[in-house]
């Protein structure tokens, strides 16, 4: 007859908490069965053991989450729920947007109808906060990245229109209720660029770029450093709506650098990189002006941007 002192002992029973707490940090919350294997654990608060190196382990020491809740479960679900991935896997996103659904499946407190124009194409979209709550995000939809628009926006939305409406729809319609079918009823979400530092970036294929806390505002060395490249491997690709549109050398990534007010940083990235800018002023002679590499590295991200492998 077996004896309950002849049982075999569980190992999850006999991990130290240290220990177990470092293990947890490596498994997803639909992974964790912890208090339904474990007598010993089944009762114990798990959001310091558990929740807190998940978080620190994914997403690093994130000062904006910090300040939302003391709750390591609260900021783990808040951080996972508006990061911004760029792994371009169905369904990811930023600040709770998805890639492949409709636009008209969140809330709005102001519809668009002309994606060209400032004061109608922007709006207010609710998104699922955690303990039921829901976070305003204020947007704009633009279109072939026009350098015009609303600026005080937390995300720009690129919608194409589902394949059961018709191409032939004039932009330019009177009609508010076709352009309104067409671009919001009927609009699914190819790109975001995210302008409000909520999101952290997050990368599956890279877990140390999740654990750097780059958001915007963070200055172009953390990204680089996440990535293991340099500024040689910078990639200057255009103009775009608020600034320059850059990327990296061999990594799937798009972001934003804010222009100085004397130079235009993708014309001029070459210059730049050699250590000085040429300055053009309006009948003022051409001047030189030294730019010291760690301006460069310590410039502002403005941006952060997510596509869809077919946004384009």
């Amino acid at each position: 007859m077996r004896t309950r002192s002849m049982r075999k002992k569980r190992l999850l029973d006999e991990l130290p908490p240290e220990l177990l707490s470092l293990v947890l940090s490596q498994m997803l919350p639909q992974d964790m069965m912890v208090q339904k294997c474990s007598r010993r654990w089944r009762d114990k608060d798990l959001d310091v053991l558990y929740w807190k190196p998940l978080f620190l382990n994914t997403f690093g020491e994130a000062a904006q989450t910090a300040a939302q809740t003391t709750k390591w479960r609260d900021r783990y679900e808040r951080a996972w729920r508006l990061r911004v991935d760029v792994s371009r896997e169905p369904g990811t996103g930023a600040l709770g947007l998805h890639l492949g659904r409709f636009l008209s499946s969140y809330d709005h407190r102001v519809r668009p109808t002309n994606i060209f124009h400032a004061t109608d194409g922007q709006g207010v979209l609710s998104v699922p906060d955690i303990r039921g709550k829901e976070l305003e995000l204020r947007y704009y939809i633009h279109d072939e990245g026009i350098p015009v628009g609303a600026f005080e926006v937390d995300v720009d939305v690129w919608v194409h229109p589902d394949d059961y409406v018709d191409d032939d729809v004039d932009d330019d319609a009177e009609d508010p209720v076709s352009e309104e079918y067409r671009w919001i009823e009927a609009g699914i979400l190819k790109g975001l660029v995210v302008y409000n530092p909520l999101g952290t970036l997050y990368d599956p294929e890279r877990p140390a770029v999740g654990r750097r806390g780059i958001r915007v505002g963070s200055p172009l060395r953390h990204l680089l450093e996440a990535y293991g490249v340099d500024l040689e491997d910078v990639e200057a690709y255009g103009d775009s709506r608020c600034g320059s549109l850059m990327g990296l050398r061999g990594v799937n990534i798009q972001f934003g650098l804010a222009d100085n007010d004397d130079y235009t940083l993708w014309d001029q990235w070459e210059e730049l990189l050699d250590g000085a800018v040429t300055i053009f002023r309006h009948g003022e002679p051409d001047q030189q002006r030294e730019v010291p590499r760690e301006t460069l590295l310590n410039w502002p991200l403005q941006s952060l941007q997510v596509w869809s492998d077919d946004a384009f």
